[in-house]
């Protein structure tokens, strides 16, 4: 899905993947959702490169299940609870959901957890960017 114009605004999720999927987003604006940003669950793969992923009321991408996702380049930015996070109980969930694989590089993740409490974002990166903290790699360096 390359779209130019962006998912955003939705009354539930920007983007839901959700089954047994190949999704590559590349150069979207995912803004403004009611939900989440990004939604991958179950066996879905994915690839999201060079996108804009901000301002979303609950977090930016947030993965369970057995999802596969390789995020490069993106902007994940004012998200009001995490940027990029596993469902995992450290995190805030009610129970662990996720053996899944989350690797990248060279992403903006900055300014993520404002609707955190501090006690959970020290589960993860500290700041409510990422978590688990493990996930802090996939930071600009």
């Amino acid at each position: 899905l390359q779209n130019g114009s962006g998912l955003a605004d939705n009354f539930n999720n920007g983007l839901s993947a959700v089954g047994r999927n190949k999704v590559t987003l590349q150069e979207s604006v995912i803004s403004g959702n009611t939900n989440e940003g990004v939604f991958l669950g179950e066996e879905t793969e994915a690839t999201l490169i060079k996108n804009q992923i901000t301002q979303n009321k609950m977090n930016g991408v947030i993965v369970l299940d057995a999802v596969t996702v390789e995020l490069k380049e993106n902007q994940i930015r004012e998200n009001n609870f995490w940027g990029v996070t596993e469902v995992l109980t450290q995190c805030g969930f009610s129970e662990d959901r996720f053996d899944g694989a989350v690797t990248g590089e060279n992403n903006e993740i900055t300014g993520n957890g404002q609707g955190l409490p501090d006690a959970l974002k020290q589960q993860g990166d500290g700041t409510g960017d990422v978590c688990p903290k493990e996930l802090e790699s996939l930071k600009k360096k």
